[in-house]
């Protein structure tokens, strides 16, 4: 038999007509004993109380009397209870009477589809075992509570009880109020059914309140009263249950166990508490269960598995000034509230809401069930829609499962303020172990009215939100300020072990009106964002402030240990509207971000001031163990409206980002002013043990906008960028101001103990825009810059004024033990826009630069490039060492319409090597193609190194002919040091190796160098020009040495103008092997030369001029007059000679083993066993002709001034050549200046024993 079949009443029959009548019906009759629902007689007393129960039929009207009174308490008792429809059992009690309690002893149920009524104040009491069916016209007219049941018996205060099963038992009957529903051992007590017609709600699509003013009031009792139902299954099929204010109670028990009555104020609260087992509560066909009235009343639901469907609803709303009462649903197994009423646009729902035009406050919404599913539109609210303030929603459950909606709406659960409603929202908690929402399902506390929103907190294990509807609404949690409101948005708290975002589903603390976010917290053990909607609605979570919206965004904090976000999935507090983004604070073990969405959306953290918004970005804080992002994943605190950018801090163990998005987004850390931005950027903090970017990804505080950038401070321990994207994009750290920007450059400063850059990587501060770069600060233990990306992007740090820019270049400062340069690497303080440029200041222990790229050398330097305007910028370098190889240079050159900064470097130790096929390994200061004059160069060292065709270069033009000269004049060099070594034994150069200040038209530059030891193989010092005069040269040492085709010249090429003037102050002065200084012109006067020495040594093949071809001779001036030129210098030897050649070995040892060695020659043989010739020449090697070695020594002695006088001495005594010798009175031979007789002529040729010698 199906539900509805017990709603179908039989045809009317009388029960009260005489004896003799019913007999003359014997059918009818029997069909009465068999079927005693059939008819009216289905009221039936049973005789089994003192007083029994009288029945009296009038018509339509079943009065019942009688029955047992004791005190307050009216007993009946029926064997059979039913009212038909249209009909009426009439309760005719007396008006003392407090509970009229009654009990079905027969075997049937009760079936009522008409009134039952008492009179009085009096409760109605029903009991029937075997179950009771309200039809659909079934009423109540009783002044008290009503309470149905099909428990076995009703228990009392005193212990006693009065029993439907047991109706023979002698009845205690007491005066004491009830106090139980007591079931017996029966497995499946009687069912509870009441029928209807459907509620007839709907609701108001504007504001979401419903529309009652058509329902049915169905099975009522008074206001304030109860209408109690408890039975084994109660199922309410389309019917109605009504108290204004009052108290319903449903309950569903399965087995033996006792329902507590309490009384109170409205009837009686029901206690399930000793009930073991329950049974389900069904509301289907649109039913309604309402205490809503002046002030809501409160509703208690308790069962197995309780369901609502088809538009079917719990109201237990406030309509006016009363307080609102609890709804309570309690549900062991699960509940559900699933699917719509089409025809009137309602979907089934539980709430206890404030209504349109109530004063009074919400009551509170409780629900405690192992599994809660609400889906197909279905709703629980507990919100307001008025002036009161909207009541708590809570839900404790095993699992929780939100699902979808209907055309009409979001299946949710929400505590709403709603549109035009001025009371303050409600709280939504829920407790549970699983919660999902899917398809646009939505958990909300949010507002959209005046009043502001209530706090949503969800205590879960697990947390999962999935998807959209139609792709554009999303499944979310929130607690936002909705468009049109204006009150401030309450908070959401999320506590899980995991949390689950997926397909554009969302979790919200966001303002869309007049109003402040609420915040956002998030404590997790494991969280993961993945993907967007098909329309490209992030996954994620969002304290922001929309368009149009005027308020604050609040706080978004999350706490995990592993928090993964890919595809497009978001973290964000920002501002679209008109109010500052609140702060985004992240504490993790492992943070992931990953990828883009299709549509191109960055996963990411973002604390961002978007186009349109005024106000002030948020601060984004991150505290990881490990940060990784990837694939286009960015984190940004940016301004791209009227506002400045929030900051950006990243603590981390290790920070790793990589690669791009396939259509080049670059992963990226960024606090930027954006295109149309009115603000300035903020400060981007990273602390960490370790910071990786490779393959294209970035870290930037740049600005494009109106504003200056933010500053960027990274300190690491290792800090290592690597490579370029495919498209071509370095990866780096950069403090920009870019094209289009109006605004100033930020610091970048690093702190760290390795800093290594590879494959076009890059480091920046550049302005493309109008305003000034910024600076770059590197304190490093070590920092290696290497190569180039495959799109010859240099590695490097960089402090530029770009082309089209105007502004002055920043700062560039280095502070390292170790800093290396190859393949291309590059520093540079370069302008090439409208603007000076920047200073580099190197202050390092050991300085190394190597090789080429395949267009550029290794290279630091502060230029003014092509088309430049402004001064270029001083390039300071102080180390211990400097090494410059194949090609690489430090230099500062001006190539357009302004002056080359000085370049000055200050080192122990400078080496400078080698050459490539772009040019020289070298120190460069030069002023090429442009109108600006070069800048000075400055060298302070102890030991300077030039080899193998490098060079110290000032200069004004190209030998390449790639450029034009320049227009201005070249620089100055000027070398302190204590050693310079030039030395070019490979192959010829083009421009010669050394030390070079080249002009082409504009007047040579000037070289002063001061040393202890200068020596040169093959090496150039010049001062030379094309078509105006040459620069000085000025050389003051100790000891200047010129050997193998090594020059110094000051020389013109093809002008009118003079050579320059060349001054050497040295105390020794050595020019050999094809050597010069020279001093020559073409057309002009020839320069002038002085030289001061204590020694000039001089070789045939070399020369000292100072020649015009066709103008007057320069001076040649040499200010020691004693000094003799003519002198020939007599080669050393290469070799060591061996002494034991130059040993007669004619003597045989002794034990001693003395040895003996002659070096150079004093008028004796150079073999021993040469005779002594007559012939043989003496020449004295004295202090004026001294060796070779005794130059160098010389020269190393620190104590002498360069310019110091040669000391006076006496005039030595002649020299006299010998004519004999003797042997004195010590055996010795002496050389005397007189003949010896024959007697004394030694014997040459004869052989001695050294023994005899001896003796």
């Amino acid at each position: 038999m199906v539900i509805t079949d017990l709603f179908k009443f039989p045809p009317r029959c009388e029960h009260n007509k005489p004896l003799n009548q019913l007999l003359t019906l014997p059918i009818a009759c029997y069909l009465v004993a068999q079927m005693p629902l059939l008819c009216s007689a289905q009221i039936v007393p049973d005789n089994t109380l003192p007083n029994n129960s009288i029945v009296t039929p009038n018509g339509n009207i079943i009065e019942i009397t009688g029955g047992t009174t004791a005190g307050g308490n009216l007993f009946h008792s029926f064997e059979q209870f039913s009212v038909l429809t249209g009909n009426t059992a009439f309760f005719n009690n007396s008006l003392t009477i407090d509970s009229i309690i009654s009990r079905v002893t027969g075997g049937s149920i009760s079936k009522i589809d008409g009134l039952i009524r008492a009179n009085g104040r009096a409760n109605l009491f029903l009991i029937n075992p075997n179950g009771i069916v309200f039809g659909s016209e079934a009423s109540l007219d009783i002044g008290g509570s009503f309470i149905g049941s099909t428990a076995n018996s009703i228990k009392f205060a005193d212990g006693s009880e009065f029993s439907a099963t047991n109706p023979q038992e002698p009845p205690l009957l007491t005066i004491n109020i009830p106090t139980g529903l007591q079931y017996g051992s029966q497995a499946n007590p009687g069912r509870i059914v009441i029928n209807g017609p459907g509620n007839n709600l709907s609701i108001n699509p504007a504001t979401f309140a419903v529309i009652r003013d058509n329902r049915p009031v169905g099975l009522e009792v008074q206001p304030g009263k109860t209408l109690a139902l408890v039975g084994g299954d109660v199922a309410v099929a389309g019917g109605n249950l009504t108290t204004a204010g009052g108290r319903i109670e449903l309950g569903s028990v399965q087995g033996e166990g006792m329902v507590t009555l309490t009384p109170t104020n409205s009837g009686w609260t029901l206690s399930y508490e000793d009930v073991g087992q329950f049974q389900d509560i069904t509301l289907s066909q649109g039913a309604s269960v309402s205490t809503s009235g002046n002030g809501g009343g409160e509703i208690q639901v308790q069962g197995r598995r309780v369901t609502l469907s088809q538009g079917s609803a719990i109201l237990a709303d406030t309509l006016g000034s009363g307080a609102g009462g609890s709804l309570t649903v309690k549900a062991t197994e699960a509940l559900q509230v699933i699917g719509t009423v089409v025809n009137n646009f309602f979907f089934s729902r539980l709430s206890s809401d404030v209504a349109p035009g109530a004063t009074g406050n919400g009551g509170n919404l409780f629900i405690d069930t192992e599994r809660l599913r609400v889906a197909d539109g279905a709703q629980i609210s507990s919100g307001t829609f008025s002036s009161g303030n909207a009541g708590t929603l809570t839900i404790t459950a095993a699992e929780v499962e939100v699902i979808a909606g209907s055309n009409f709406g979001p299946s949710g659960l929400f505590v709403p303020v709603a549109p035009g409603a001025t009371g303050n929202g409600g709280n939504l908690l829920i407790d549970t172990e699983r919660l999902r929402v899917t398809d646009g399902a939505q958990i909300s506390a949010s507002t959209f009215g005046s009043g502001d929103g209530g706090d949503l907190l969800v205590q879960a294990k697990e947390v999962e939100l999935i998807g959209t509807a139609f792709g554009i609404f999303p499944s979310t949690l929130s607690a936002n300020v909705e468009l049109g409101a204006t009150g401030n948005g309450g908070n959401l708290l999320i506590d899980t072990e995991r949390l689950r975002v997926t397909d554009g589903a969302q979790i919200s603390a966001t303002t869309f009106g007049k109003g402040d976010a609420g915040a956002l917290r998030a404590q997790v053990t494991e969280m993961e964002l993945i993907g967007t909607s098909s329309e490209g609605l992030p996954s994620g979570l969002f304290a922001n402030v929309e368009p149009d919206a005027i308020g604050n965004g609040g706080d978004l904090t999350i706490e995990t240990e592993g928090l993964q976000l890919t595809d497009g999935g978001q973290i964000a507090a920002i501002t679209r509207g008109e109010g500052d983004a609140g702060s985004l604070t992240v504490k993790a073990i492992d943070l992931q971000l990953s990828g883009t969405s299709p549509q191109g959306l960055a996963s990411g953290l973002f604390t961002d001031v978007r186009a349109g918004a005024i106000g002030n970005g948020g601060q984004l804080t991150i505290n990881t163990e490990r940060l990784r992002l990837t694939d286009g994943a960015q984190i940004a605190a940016n301004t791209f409206g009227e506002g400045d950018a929030g900051s950006l801090t990243v603590q981390a163990i290790d920070l790793q980002l990589s690669g791009t998005s396939t259509e080049g987004l670059p992963t990226a850390l960024l606090a930027n002013v954006e295109p149309d931005a009115i603000g300035n950027g903020g400060k981007l903090t990273i602390n960490t043990e370790r910071l990786g970017l490779v393959d294209g990804a970035q870290i930037s505080a740049i600005t494009r906008g109106e504003g200056d950038a933010g500053s960027l401070t990274v300190k690491a321990i290792d800090l290592q960028l690597s490579g370029t994207s495919p498209q071509g994009l370095p990866s780096g750290l950069f403090t920009d101001v870019r094209r289009e920007a109006i605004g100033n450059g930020g610091k970048l400063t690093i702190n760290t103990e390795s800093l290594r850059l590879s494959d076009g990587a890059q480091i920046e501060a550049n302005t493309f825009g109008k305003g000034n770069a910024g600076s770059i600060e590197v304190n490093a233990t070590d920092i290696e810059l290497i190569g180039t990306s495959p799109q010859e992007l240099a590695s490097g740090l960089f402090t530029e004024v770009r082309r089209e820019a105007i502004g002055n270049g920043g700062k560039l400062t280095i502070d390292t033990e170790r800093l290396r340069l190859s393949d291309g690497a590059q520093i540079a303080a370069t302008t090439f826009g409208e603007g000076d440029a920047g200073s580099i200041e190197v202050n390092a222990t050991d300085v190394e630069l190597i090789g080429t790229a395949t267009n550029f050398a290794s290279a630091i330097f502060a230029n003014v490039e092509l088309e430049a305007i402004g001064t270029g910028g001083e390039l300071t370098l102080e180390t211990e060492r400097l090494r410059l190889v194949d090609g690489a240079q430090v230099a500062t050159i001006t190539r357009g319409e302004g002056d080359g900064g000085t370049l000055r470097v200050q080192a122990q130790e400078i080496e400078l090597i080698g050459r490539s096929d772009l040019g020289a390994s070298g120190l460069l200061a030069n002023a090429i193609a442009g109108s600006g004059n070069g800048g000075k160069l400055e060298v302070f060292t102890d030991q300077l190194s030039i080899r193998d065709g490098a060079t110290i270069s000032v200069s004004n033009f190209q030998s390449n002919n790639l450029l034009a000269p320049g227009q201005g004049q070249a620089g100055d060099i000027e070398i302190v040091a204590n050693s310079i070594e030039l030395s070019n034994s490979g192959a010829d150069t083009p421009n010669g190796g050394g030390i070079t200040a080249s002009n082409f038209s504009a007047g040579g530059g000037n070289i002063d160098i001061s040393a202890n030891q200068i020596t040169s193989n093959r090496g150039q010092i010049t001062a030379t020009s094309e078509l105006s005069g040459g620069g000085d040269i000025k050389l003051t040492s100790d000891l200047l040495f010129l050997s193998n085709q090594s020059g110094i010249s000051t020389s013109v090429r093809d002008s009118t103008g003079g050579g320059g003037e060349v001054k050497i102050n040295s105390d020794f002065v050595v020019i050999v092997e094809n050597s010069n200084i020279a001093a020559n012109a073409i057309f002009g006067p020839g320069g002038n030369i002085q030289i001061t020495t204590q020694g000039l040594f001089l070789s045939p093949d070399s020369q000292i001029t100072a020649s015009s071809e066709f103008g007057i001779d320069g001076q040649i001036n040499i200010s020691n007059p004693e000094l003799t030129q003519n002198l020939r210098l007599i080669p050393l030897p290469v070799t060591i000679i061996n002494p034991g050649l130059l040993i007669a070995t004619g003597c045989s040892t002794d034990d001693q083993q003395n040895g003996f060695a002659l070096l150079g020659r004093g008028g004796l043989p150079t073999d021993p066993t040469d005779p002594l010739k007559g012939e043989t020449i003496w020449i004295d090697w004295r202090d004026f002709s001294a060796t070779r070695r005794q130059l160098y020594r010389a020269a190393r002695n620190r104590g002498k001034k360069p310019n110091q006088e040669p000391q006076v001495t006496a005039k030595k005594p002649p020299i006299i050549e010998a004519q004999g010798w003797i042997i004195n009175q010590d055996g010795i031979v002496e050389l005397v200046p007189y003949p010896t007789g024959p007697e004394l002529k030694p014997v040459l040729n004869t052989a001695i024993n050294c023994h005899n010698l001896s003796h």
